[in-house]
């Protein structure tokens, strides 16, 4: 098994660093078993990472990290059991190539195709849709490596609700996963709306109201400073769907490059964000556009994202019966952004995103709530490097944190996570469900091999350190017995 001493790791968003004693690149089950086995007979602890797209401090430290990225085989899809079982180190895009062969899809998904499954589960990343939820909502079952060497299968069935909505979004704290058991559907065709409409569709919320609750998937956003928003609307129909052709993700590349030099322009001359936006969304937001699209390619109308470095800041916000507290959040950021423009000071460059969906059932989800209920995710995405962001990121946490009406929880790969106070704020917004989801993570990982410093100190209080002899056991491993439980 390929291997590297003292290799330095930075995320994509280079917020995050770390050298590990040791970096493993595994590619099979008998190498992760003998790489946990390895960690618990040395006294060290693991990280998981896949492509590195988040920007929280999840995956640094100064033992073990585990690069899955080699993991990427998509094992099986039953169209008739509407179940795709693939590797965790498979790649959205990938996933999305092998369903389509066997006219299947996701009914929601992330918008990057990039990321790898096991970081956009275990992260409770999420897609849009009235009647949607998270993608880690749709796993059946989860194969996961715990600290004993064993191999586990979780799913409902075999461990209990609780228990599976724990392992669902673990944050990579209960061992390695190795497959991902997903629940597709068969494909569909989607008809999609981009329009230009003016403030007052938020200002009058009775319009938003109608607006979202009337499409199957909506989505709305702001270009800092402009006079308006640019809405998206999906609804399902029987029309006919066109590919989408690849002359589009061409100027989605161009469409990249030209953002990386307006965040070069930018930052060198910030005064320029006001005239730069409003041209923007004068100029290149489409008064209306109409087509229709397959789910999967409405899904990732934008292919090239992950090409502008960027800081993104997100929050999912418990959505009120009438949708003032929409209008309460967008405001609170569109004050500020103006407010500042007046003090000549532009930290926010580059997108205010808000999407709509279902509550979820996983303990750590941002989005937990009733099955009723519905949420809104909103995001602040500037260029990265920007003056001032990170100022502007904690006197926005800080307004909407301080609102308990929103109930307002943090995106778990995002930007919170270092602002300071973050942990106290994540303790009073996951409350019960927290400690709930720590009880089951001890009595996985006693000896806690997959925190690291900054998850110990959300989740586990103490330091304990780990303490074994030297020395390298590969061992073998086992499925244990599906019925088997906590």
């Amino acid at each position: 098994m390929k291997y590297h001493k003292d290799k330095k790791w930075t995320n994509w968003g280079k917020t995050q660093t770390c050298r590990p004693a040791l970096t493993f690149y595994p590619q099979s089950r008998a190498d992760l078993v003998s790489i946990v086995n390895r960690a618990r007979d040395n006294g060290k602890r693991v990280r998981v990472v896949g492509q590195g797209y988040s920007w929280s401090p999840l995956v640094p430290t100064d033992d073990y990290l585990v690069d899955v990225s080699n993991l990427n085989r998509v094992i099986s899809i039953d169209s008739e059991k509407r179940l795709a079982v693939f590797e965790t180190g498979v790649t959205v895009g990938q996933l999305d190539k092998a369903l389509r062969k066997h006219n299947m899809a996701i009914p929601s998904n992330v918008l990057s195709t990039s990321f790898s499954y096991g970081g956009v589960v275990s992260t409770g990343s999420h897609g849009h849709g009235w009647d949607c939820q998270t993608v880690s909502d749709y796993v059946e079952a989860l194969i996961v490596v715990l600290a004993s060497g064993d191999i586990v299968r979780f799913s409902e069935v075999t461990h209990g609700k609780d228990v599976m909505n724990a392992v669902r979004i673990s944050l990579g704290t209960l061992g390695i996963i190795l497959e991902i058991w997903l629940r597709v559907e068969p494909i569909f065709n989607l008809e999609m709306v981009e329009r230009k409409v003016g403030i007052d569709v938020v200002e009058d919320v009775s319009q938003l109201k109608t607006l979202v609750e009337n499409s199957d998937y909506f989505s709305m956003f702001w270009v800092p400073l402009s006079s308006g928003l640019w809405l998206m609307e999906w609804n399902k129909t029987d029309k006919e769907a066109k590919r989408r052709p690849r002359s589009a993700d061409i100027s989605d590349f161009f469409g990249a490059c030209m953002g990386n030099l307006q965040g070069k322009i930018l930052r060198r001359w910030p005064t320029l964000t006001g005239k730069f936006m409003r041209l923007i969304f004068d100029k290149y937001v489409p008064k209306y556009k109409q087509e229709i699209r397959d789910v999967s390619d409405a899904t990732h109308y934008r292919t090239a994202v992950t090409l502008i470095p960027s800081h993104n800041l997100s929050f999912a916000v418990k959505l009120d019966e009438e949708f003032e507290n929409v209008k309460k959040v967008l405001f609170a950021v569109l004050d500020n952004v103006r407010a500042k423009e007046e003090r000549k000071e532009f930290p926010l460059n580059l997108m205010v995103q808000v999407y709509f969906l279902k509550s979820s059932q996983a303990l750590l989800s941002p989005s937990f709530g009733g099955d009723d209920e519905h949420y809104f995710y909103i995001e602040l995405l500037s260029y990265r490097g920007t003056d001032g962001f990170d100022s502007f990121m904690k006197e926005i946490s800080d307004e909407l944190t301080s609102m308990p009406e929103l109930q307002t929880r943090p995106h778990w790969a995002k930007r919170f996570l270092d602002v300071p106070g973050a942990r106290l704020k994540i303790r009073e917004a996951w409350g019960e469900n927290l400690n709930q989801f720590s009880k089951i993570r001890d009595k996985l990982d006693p000896a806690k091999m997959f925190l690291n410093e900054y998850l110990e100190d959300l989740l586990a209080g103490d330091t304990v350190e780990l303490r074994h002899a030297d020395g390298l056991t590969t061992g073998k491993h086992k499925i244990l017995d599906p019925n088997h439980r906590l």
